[in-house]
């Protein structure tokens, strides 16, 4: 697997993580 693969793959499980708490989301995100 490319590293930038798996960057993109964590990325992508970070913001759906984010979405699933939209609390975190908006600590993080202000």
């Amino acid at each position: 697997i490319l590293l930038i693969d798996l960057v993109l793959h964590k990325s992508k499980a970070y913001h759906h993580l984010l979405n699933n708490f939209p609390k975190l989301n908006g600590v993080y995100l202000e």
